[in-house]
């Protein structure tokens, strides 16, 4: 009897037809973006070979999701929590982003809350920060959330500061809240001032005047010694 012929091997990089359908079961289905941080997008495989899977790669940390809606500096407002119901209603800025206690429950962001009442004591009071699914959050329309807003954040942000004389600061450079910026909060456990400029030219002249500037202010028309100079500050644009 004639000897069958050798079986031919697959060119390289190509899956037989049942190994291919084999990899492509068990390829997972990319996942959307993420939610403290930071501080964004997922990391994805990537290749031009045809059959390549571009899926999550494990143990990386999430980034925000695709998007500026819920970015980094972002006003929303905390809707439906059970464990603190009293911050229903609050409005609050994204600081971060953290992966949630399981894949199916999604990413979480960390929220800065602000003031229940809106008032500014001197000194202010420590703000509620919390950790939250993106369900619980809800963009608040307006301003802050407008086509062309751009969302700031200041670094090195002396301690001794509040709110209110950020407020001052910005409205002696020519800056008016509610026309030039919105959403305005002191993050004093981090240094960070949150903000959202009205356009990419308000920015761009916040950027101008504050970046690489020292805030001496340590009140209402008062000054800091010079001893205790601040560091020099950092303006990041978030989005």
């Amino acid at each position: 009897a004639d000897a069958a012929p050798p079986a031919t091997a697959a060119p390289s990089g190509v899956l037989a037809p049942a190994a291919a359908a084999g990899a492509a079961s068990e390829a997972p289905a990319p996942e959307g973006g993420d939610a403290s941080g930071s501080e964004s997008g997922s990391s994805y495989s990537s290749g031009s070979s045809a059959g390549r899977s571009r899926s999550p790669r494990r143990g990386l940390p999430l980034g925000p999701p695709p998007g500026p809606s819920l970015g980094l500096g972002a006003l929303v407002e905390i809707q439906g929590l059970c464990s603190a119901p009293e911050l229903n209603g609050r409005r609050a800025i994204v600081t971060g982003f953290a992966a949630g206690p399981t894949p199916e429950a999604g990413p979480r962001f960390e929220v800065l809350c602000f003031p229940s009442d809106g008032s500014e004591p001197e000194p202010e009071p420590e703000l509620r920060r919390v950790s939250v699914g993106a369900e619980r959050l809800t963009l608040v329309p307006g301003a802050a959330s407008a086509a062309g807003a751009a969302r700031l954040r200041l670094r090195n942000v002396p301690a001794e500061y509040t709110t209110g004389i950020l407020r001052e600061e910005l409205d002696e450079e020519g800056f008016t809240e509610g026309e030039s910026f919105t959403a305005l909060l002191f993050d004093r456990a981090n240094r960070f001032v949150y903000l959202t400029a009205s356009s990419d030219r308000v920015a761009m002249q916040i950027v101008v005047n504050f970046d690489g500037r020292r805030l001496e202010r340590c009140g209402p028309g008062r000054f800091m010694p010079d001893s205790i100079l601040a560091q020099i500050v950092k303006v990041e644009r978030l989005c």
